[in-house]
């Protein structure tokens, strides 16, 4: 067997078998959305993911560094970073697209983790601007997806906050199952929701 390979350390550990494949998700997470506007239009989504229980507490055995069942500053610190450094290159796991073109995260902003009912919960924002003018429409869909195969994410709830302006806009939202994913590593059926928003 060769070496185990920490890819992605704060998500998930990839580990290469013999043969180099796995095939199926070993992490899962109940992703929540929360696409936020501002008086211009969409100013980004923010994001809530919910780890299952095994693999939290395998995080808290490798990242609490006094072992008190809990995370300080320190330790938030390093999982923020090396999550960070190592999804990145994947887009975060969130394939972002507006009208149709691809949308690239530069930087992912207020990150936080909690422990919530023993499960590791992470919380950031995700910039994605999206101004909309008088008579015209903007559609965003989001896809949060792993293309190691490693990790599984399902979006478990979807909303809306315009506390900033609140009426201003018309939106409607929707749930998509997309198809079958099928990878060199595995495959994975996806999930996404569209938004559609207008100026009322």
């Amino acid at each position: 067997m060769k070496k185990a390979i920490f890819a992605l350390l704060a998500v998930f550990s990839i580990f290469i078998q013999a043969d180099g494949v796995f095939c199926h998700p070993h992490v899962f997470i109940d992703a929540e959305l929360f696409f936020v506007f501002d008086d211009r239009g969409l100013s980004g989504v923010r994001e809530r993911w919910v780890f299952d229980e095994m693999f939290s507490q395998n995080l808290l055995v490798d990242f609490d560094s006094d072992g008190d069942g809990r995370l300080n500053v320190e330790d938030v610190s390093r999982l923020r970073d090396i999550f960070y450094e190592n999804t990145k290159e994947y887009n975060y796991f969130n394939i972002i697209t507006i009208d149709g073109r691809k949308h690239h995260i530069d930087r992912l902003k207020k990150f936080s983790v909690s422990i919530e009912s023993d499960c590791i919960v992470y919380e950031f924002f995700v910039p994605c601007s999206v101004p909309v003018g008088t008579a015209e429409e903007k559609k965003v869909k989001v896809l949060l997806f792993d293309e190691t195969i490693y990790t599984h994410l399902t979006i478990a709830d979807y909303q809306f906050d315009m506390k900033k302006k609140p009426g201003a806009f018309s939106v409607k939202m929707r749930y998509e199952m997309l198809d079958e994913v099928v990878t060199p590593l595995g495959s994975l059926v996806p999930d996404s929701v569209v938004i559609t928003f207008r100026k009322k």
